[in-house]
């Protein structure tokens, strides 16, 4: 079923924001004849009138709204006939100077909130064009380089406002479908830090994110169970595990353990499973105890968080942790168990000269592991810079290899990488060959 065009809520949400835009009417009234009083006006006794009838318009409106529902309907008229006023009232009281011209800036806020972004540009665009073409009649001197230019800023103020307007109204739009379902694209496991909000970090809205907080990442049933509930009823194809440095759980089990004692109530609950990470780095500072809690991850866990199901697997690994070598083979280990036989796992900051053995330890996994193959080399920035590499069964590099060089023509280095029994594609957003000078 198509969404509806126009309004973002029905029945009794629609008449409240009419009831609230009715009681806005009420001081841009007093506002325009405000204005028009600032400057001698020759068409004052029609203004008057105009200035009266929409004064009545107002007054009916507002005891409408609160006496009826107001409908889809009627809301589009409403609007209508307050871009129809203010334009007469701005050509009454002096065109493109007129002070009662602030008034059309009213309407994109009015239409905001009470409508979807496409009616609320289709509004700005009929505001700012009425207030163009009222300014251009009743103006005799627009020939005048200084009135022209007086008129385009003006229409430039009133189509900026409106774009920000269209924004709002999309957010609130964004923020009613969040009302009734949600979508998150990726799932969390954050640690509960205050310092570490990961939308935030991530610069991520309402409903984009499934988190799951545990102070020092711990994972229970529950947690469990809320990661299988975002994977399984929320589609969320993304699982993240976000660590963070300087780890408050982890301090308090640290200390905890090298006092031999215990801690306070439920907290003793946090340190009996972090335990196993701080003995394993007894001896060594906090942030390798950080590291070896966040590593804590079995592929048993994985699969939990899949479904539980023996059959259930990753489509696809990012793996960009601790860069260090053995860890990226501890990583490669619990990505190879977990993956489907068609997906494939990306491995970054490969050929980063901050990490210059990562890459060997890559050349390691796959001598011991002949059956796969690099399927491409991805170069976010330059083919001299650090890249990624897609890592998948050599039986899947068919299926992706033709229809990567195909979609990505201007990004394939033609010449390829050897690995010295294949080839595999390379993409750089500027192929070349590196320039020696």
């Amino acid at each position: 079923m198509a969404r509806p065009t126009f309004p973002v809520s029905s029945g009794d949400a629609t008449s409240e924001a009419e009831r609230a835009v009715a009681w806005l009417r009420l001081p841009a009234v007093a506002l325009i004849a405000l204005g028009e009083s600032i400057r001698p006006n020759d068409e004052r006794a029609w203004f008057l009138v105009v200035l009266a009838l929409f004064a009545v318009w107002t007054a009916g409106v507002l005891a409408w709204v609160h006496l009826r529902r107001a409908g889809e309907r009627f809301a589009l008229i409403a609007t209508a006939v307050d871009i129809a006023a203010i334009g007469v009232l701005a050509v009454l009281s002096g065109g493109a100077t007129s002070h009662a011209r602030l008034a059309f800036f009213l309407i994109p806020v009015a239409v905001a909130f009470r409508f979807r972004p496409a009616f609320t540009a289709l509004a700005v665009v009929l505001t700012t064009a009425t207030y163009v073409i009222q300014a251009i009649a009743s103006s005799p001197g627009t020939d005048q380089p200084a009135v022209t230019r007086f008129i385009v800023t003006q229409a430039g103020y009133l189509a900026w406002v409106g774009v920000a307007c269209v924004m709002l109204s999309a957010l609130l739009e964004r923020r009613t479908e969040l009302a009734t379902s949600q979508h998150p694209f990726a799932v969390i496991l954050a640690c509960a830090d205050s310092r570490v909000g990961p939308e935030l970090l991530f610069d991520q809205g309402l409903g984009d994110l499934f988190v799951v907080r545990e102070a020092g990442n711990v994972v229970d049933d529950h947690t469990l169970g809320s990661i299988e509930y975002a994977v399984e009823h929320l589609h969320a194809p993304l699982i993240v595990v976000l660590g963070h440095e300087r780890c408050g759980a982890v301090a308090a089990a640290r200390d905890t353990v090298a006092a031999k004692g215990h801690a306070e109530g439920h907290v003793e609950s946090l340190v009996d499973a972090i335990r196993p990470a701080v003995e394993a780095t007894a001896g060594m500072d906090a942030e390798a105890t950080c590291k070896a809690n966040i590593r804590d991850v079995s592929a048993d866990d994985i699969r939990k968080a899949l479904g539980g199901r023996e059959t259930d697997s990753v489509r696809f690994w990012h793996l960009d942790g601790d860069h260090s070598r053995e860890q990226l083979l501890l990583d490669l280990a619990l990505a190879e168990s977990t993956l489907h036989p068609q997906g494939m796992i990306c491995l970054d900051d490969m050929l980063h000269p901050g990490y210059p053995l990562l890459v060997v330890a890559v050349h390691e996994w796959l001598e011991r592991h002949p059956d796969w193959r690099v399927l491409c080399v991805i170069d976010r920035e330059d083919i001299v810079a650090a890249a990624k590499f897609l890592l998948c069964h050599k039986d899947v590099v068919p299926l992706f290899e033709q229809d990567l060089m195909d979609t990505f023509k201007a990004q394939h280095f033609v010449l390829g990488s050897e690995w010295e029994r294949y080839f595999c594609v390379v993409l750089t957003p500027q192929p070349r060959l590196a320039e020696v000078d």
